[in-house]
């Protein structure tokens, strides 16, 4: 079980969940392969939180024993939300893992110089110095996570982070 993929796999099924309600709406039979949705969703949800949660943020998967803080670890929650979908997890556990992450990944990570790098431990360092994929910062998961801030109220963290991808003098004449 990852972070990533599993909330990735829990809104994935609300998703075809609620395509199915529609579909049933309309009239379409989808009873046989909304059971079989709901069945996954519930075994899904059974373990994810239970399994991964560590008290601050979830964890990178169920087996590696890492502590490193994935950048995007609730990319499914984002989405969750952007489409108006039950939560992946609560709020308040999506707060502190995005905290975390942003404490991490972003202010620890040469002091938010950069934008936030995509997996480091809690006191910021890299778990393996010589890995590039880790330290690695993207513009696209840092705009991912400047909006799941947005979205959890979090405004200030969300600018600041955007901050380093701001041009500082013009682009053109």
């Amino acid at each position: 079980i990852s972070a990533y993929c599993g909330g990735l796999w829990i809104a994935a099924l609300e998703a075809a969940i609620a395509m199915g309600r529609i579909l049933a709406a309309r009239g379409t039979d989808s009873a046989a392969p909304m059971q079989r949705w709901q069945d996954w969703l519930a075994q899904s949800r059974a373990v994810y939180h239970p399994t991964l949660w560590n008290g601050r943020y979830y964890r990178l998967d169920s087996q590696s024993g890492s502590q490193v803080v994935m950048a995007d670890q609730l990319c499914g929650q984002f989405y969750a939300r952007l489409l108006g979908l039950p939560d992946v997890v609560a709020p308040d556990y999506a707060e502190s893992a995005l905290r975390t992450v942003y404490e991490a990944c972003f202010l620890k990570f040469h002091d938010g110089q950069f934008g936030a790098a995509n997996g480091l431990l809690p006191d910021g360092s890299p778990l393996n110095p010589e890995d590039t994929h880790p330290l690695e910062v993207w513009t696209g998961i840092n705009f991912g996570l400047a909006a799941f801030l947005l979205q959890m109220g979090m405004r200030s963290e969300a600018l600041r982070l955007t901050e380093p991808f701001r041009p500082r003098k013009p682009l053109w004449p």
